[in-house]
């Protein structure tokens, strides 16, 4: 079964919490510190309740979320406007291996699914590096023509 994907609302802010928190468990980053519901929460709903900063979406297996996924905006002198980045993206581990590749999922589809987003055209420029290892991750961004 494919995912699919909905726009959180603040009423969603419970259930990403849990997921920012376990991608934090997980991540385990050396110069972490404890992970801040306070602080999260708070930057979760600001960016769930203004548009112009970016999305997050949860991704379901039927009627379940059970995993999300963040894009937000900025502005890029080198790609001449508005562009976004992938900022966070989460599976639970018992969603792994399905097939759910993020390679897959057409975010300028999901972009343009958005009636907030307006008629602008979305595409996707991935950019790729041939020097480095391929393993390395890889600068996602999506853009707009305007």
């Amino acid at each position: 079964m494919e995912p699919t994907f909905r726009v959180a609302q603040v009423t969603d802010l419970d259930t990403v919490l849990v997921f920012m928190q376990e991608l934090f468990l997980e991540d385990r980053l050396p110069d972490q510190c404890a992970f801040d519901s306070f602080r999260a929460r708070s930057a979760l709903k600001d960016l769930v309740t203004d548009p112009s900063r970016g999305i997050v979406w949860l991704i379901c297996d039927g009627d379940a979320a059970v995993s999300y996924l963040v894009l937000t905006f900025g502005y890029s002198l080198e790609f001449h406007g508005r562009d976004a980045f992938i900022d966070e993206v989460y599976i639970r581990p018992t969603h792994r291996s399905r097939g759910w590749a993020l390679s897959r999922w057409d975010m300028p589809k999901l972009l343009q699914s958005q009636k907030t987003y307006g008629p602008s055209i979305w595409k996707s420029v991935v950019e790729t590096y041939p020097h480095r290892h391929s393993t390395e991750k890889r600068d996602t961004r999506i853009m707009t023509d305007t």
